[in-house]
């Protein structure tokens, strides 16, 4: 029982009846990945903030909160695009309860009557990704730039106004493309450090490197010089 209930002051009554129903409303709380489903885009999560449970003399006893199930994760997205993660056990992620069921909507889409009464109920939850806690804060975040980047910061891709756009890794870089590879340096050059490997043809303003002949060529066994400017 709590000790506000032995006094007799209405006011202090009624506070404390309002402070008893509020512990039941759930609006955000931070929680880590226990397990994903990349196919449905759904995770489990344990809540990191414990919950707490009066005891029969008045007492609060701190307990874990049960793990959230088939909750829903936030990807980034608009206009037909959307940003992607590889979801981990163990990715921390902020929880929001919405004030109303959310089920009906999930299952369905579109505009929905809730099916149930259930109003910020830890049943109502979205996992958001991205949130960290000071032991897991990125090291190096740029303060010039946007980037898309692995926490390590090994990889990434930097985009600014006054840096334009940048690809650093430490692993390789792959292209695929349906309909083909277009670049221009507009004012500038295209450089290119490394051996270039070309599997197919070079056609190089409309001469093919491959089947390319010189005319003027006496035949023999000499080799020729290197190449003239």
């Amino acid at each position: 029982m709590d000790a506000r209930e032995r006094i007799a002051d209405p006011e202090e009554l009624i506070r404390s009846a309002v402070e008893e129903k509020l512990a039941g409303v759930w609006t955000s709380a931070p929680g880590r990945v226990v397990s994903y489903d990349a196919a449905k885009q759904r995770v489990s999560v344990q809540l990191t903030v414990k919950g707490f449970v009066k005891q029969e003399d008045g007492t609060q006893k701190a307990v874990d909160i049960p793990v959230l199930q088939d909750v829903p994760v936030q990807f980034p997205s608009g206009g037909g695009q959307t940003m992607t993660f590889p979801v981990k056990p163990g990715d921390e992620v902020l929880m929001h309860f919405t004030s109303r069921s959310p089920a009906s909507w999930q299952q369905s889409g579109g505009d929905q009557v809730p099916t149930d009464s259930r109003m910020n109920n830890l049943s109502n939850g979205f996992a958001v990704l991205g949130f960290k806690s000071d032991p897991k804060a990125l090291a190096n975040v740029s303060t010039s730039a946007t980037e898309v980047r692995s926490d390590d910061g090994n990889t990434k891709i930097s985009l600014s106004g006054a840096g334009g756009v940048g690809i650093t890794t430490d692993k390789t870089v792959g292209i695929s493309a349906a309909n083909g590879v277009t670049m221009t340096g507009g004012a500038g050059d295209i450089t290119f450090t490394g051996t270039l490997k070309v599997i197919g043809e070079i056609d190089l303003n409309g001469i093919h490197l491959s089947s390319h002949k010189h005319t003027g060529v006496q035949p023999g066994g000499g080799t020729s010089t290197g190449p003239t400017n």
